[in-house]
């Protein structure tokens, strides 16, 4: 049976065929995954400076975004932000809809881990006293991770729904990353009433602008 026929009210039917899709995408095998991540990272920053020059919203420096510390299967696309001053990223606190800026030596740990292979991530950001708390209606974008979008923005994600409700309260621009080989056709997501959307996508070849695709 297509994905695409599956019925909203069939819970039982939807939650066993996101599984099923999730264990698909998990096992796509990345090909030179640290050098896509570096094409990804660098694509977003010129996205991102792009969007300061077309709008005054986004022109005041340093623009604070939330991110995510990247799992095993998500890219690692934090180089080319970090190290920019004009870049304020903060990460997700899991049971609330606050974002933390952990301190730079903590990114910079991060960064050297994820370098070496380890597997070292954090569902939620080292807390320390020079981090600083943000609201949602702080931060100018979203970075969302996904385990694999559609071009009309549909994502499938880590299915614990934590997205999905921040995003829900969250008016900005939201801005999903993933590798081009995790792409799908729409009609491969799975959509229910309480997923949201993401308005743009980056991966290593493209930029996707989710409201004309």
């Amino acid at each position: 049976m297509a994905t695409d026929h599956v019925t909203i009210g069939d819970s039982s039917t939807i939650f066993q065929a996101k599984i099923k899709l999730r264990s698909k995408l998990r096992s796509i095998v990345i090909s030179h995954p640290f050098e896509q991540s570096i094409e990804l990272s660098f694509r977003l920053k010129e996205f991102i400076q792009g969007l300061g020059s077309s709008s005054t919203r986004f022109a005041l420096f340093p623009l604070k975004m939330g991110g995510f510390f990247p799992q095993g299967h998500e890219p690692q696309y934090l180089s080319h932000i970090t190290n920019d001053d004009r870049f304020e990223i903060s990460f997700p606190v899991m049971s609330s809809d606050f974002y933390y800026t952990p301190s730079k030596l903590a990114i910079a740990s991060l960064e050297a881990s994820l370098r070496k292979g380890t597997q070292l991530f954090y569902l939620s950001p080292p807390v320390l006293k020079d981090s600083k708390k943000r609201h949602l209606n702080q931060l100018a974008m979203i970075l969302v991770p996904g385990l694999g979008f559609s071009k009309q923005g549909n994502r499938i994600g880590r299915g614990q729904g934590h997205y999905d409700r921040v995003l829900s309260n969250y008016s900005g621009i939201k801005i999903g990353l993933c590798y081009e080989s995790h792409l799908r056709e729409d009609h491969e997501i799975i959509k229910e009433d309480h997923d949201q959307r993401v308005d743009f996508i980056v991966t290593n070849k493209q930029v996707i602008n989710c409201q004309f695709a």
